[in-house]
């Protein structure tokens, strides 16, 4: 675990400097967003400028902003993604009141799963639904989180890996169909 700290703070500190010191380092990850949105085929149509706006302000360090705009994109994208492989991800109770499936249900359906890599359904469990984990889900959606969280090296590292799921799916709808592989 002392290893881990050592390391994980040391990628903090140089990207963290990084971008900090220099608006043309800032002006060019911000491109690179773009880029990643645009051809990100995961990321739905009507919601690239919400992810193109948490993303980017992630590179100016602000992740309060980046992960409460995320966190839901993302549970949308699962959502989607269940209405895609013929799963109605909400019910009807017996009083007539609709509720959508929790993103837990969710990242647990055939289909959903099965078009992801298990370290990355991992990974995804852990940051968004775990009680073991960040639980990022419920902990935004109910307003757990103070002001210095956002300012962690966790808060950081659950933008990059947001950052780097939007990445996984870059490309042209024909790359991820030619490609059989797991993402």
């Amino acid at each position: 675990i002392e290893i881990y700290d050592f390391w994980s703070f040391c990628i903090w500190d140089t990207v963290f400097w990084k971008v900090r010191e220099n608006e043309e380092t800032k002006t060019v990850a911000k491109k690179m967003i773009d880029k990643i949105v645009e051809y990100s085929v995961i990321i739905p149509l009507n919601r690239k400028k919400a992810f193109r706006t948490g993303l980017s302000a992630g590179i100016d360090l602000d992740f309060c902003t980046a992960l409460s705009i995320l966190a839901p994109q993302m549970e949308n994208i699962f959502f989607t993604l269940a209405e895609n492989y013929g799963h109605v991800p909400y019910s009807i109770n017996e009083e007539g009141i609709e509720s959508r499936m929790t993103m837990e249900q969710l990242l647990s359906l055939d289909g959903v799963c099965e078009c992801l890599d298990e370290d990355v359904l991992f990974n995804l469990k852990v940051l968004f639904t775990s009680p073991y984990g960040y639980n990022i889900r419920n902990e935004i959606a109910h307003g757990m989180y103070d002001d210095e969280f956002f300012q962690t090296l966790q808060a950081f590292w659950i933008w990059c890996m947001i950052l780097k799921f939007c990445f996984l799916f870059y490309g042209p709808p024909s790359r991820l169909e030619e490609n059989s592989k797991k993402i």
